[in-house]
């Protein structure tokens, strides 16, 4: 029912069901994402305090932070911290770890040029097969920068 809603000009009614029908089957985030596209402040303690999971509100409060909500949760700190974006970076260095991607890629392990028939970062088919090294390097500064910018490592500059 979400999907199809950003395809109709006016769509209240069919935000508020959807919200009704989330919050009677239990999906709390899906009804907290209904009451954000409503931009009704006011629905949003009653989603959030009907969750009683606690995993589910840290959810919930990491999408309140990514909508740049101004609530404010009452007696628990470290969700108003989780809203405010506070130790977003941290959370992201957390999941690297938990998901085992904090090593560093070298540029060779993202072109894959291994598996490529030409090898190295030569893209072009010219015939002489010589290859630009000032692209390549470039090419590879440039790719090693944003793949390993948010770990804070790289292995080009190593």
């Amino acid at each position: 029912m979400f999907s199809t809603l950003s395809y109709l000009s006016t769509s209240q009614e069919m935000l508020t069901t959807a919200l009704e029908l989330y919050r009677k089957n239990g999906q709390h985030f899906d009804a907290l994402r209904m009451a954000l596209r409503l931009n009704s402040d006011d629905l949003i303690p009653d989603v959030l305090n009907s969750c009683k999971d606690p995993a589910t509100k840290k959810q919930m409060c990491i999408l309140l932070g990514r909508h740049r909500s101004a609530y404010v949760v009452e007696d628990d700190d470290d969700l108003n911290e989780i809203v405010g974006n506070e130790h977003l970076s941290g959370q992201f260095l957390n999941l690297a770890r938990d998901l085992d991607v904090m090593d560093p890629k070298t540029p060779e392990d993202i072109y894959k040029s291994h598996l490529a028939e030409t090898g190295g970062f030569n893209r072009r088919r010219d015939v002489s097969g010589t290859v630009d090294s000032a692209r390549a390097n470039l090419a590879s500064t440039f790719v090693n920068a944003f793949v390993n910018a948010g770990f804070g490592q790289d292995k080009v500059s190593c």
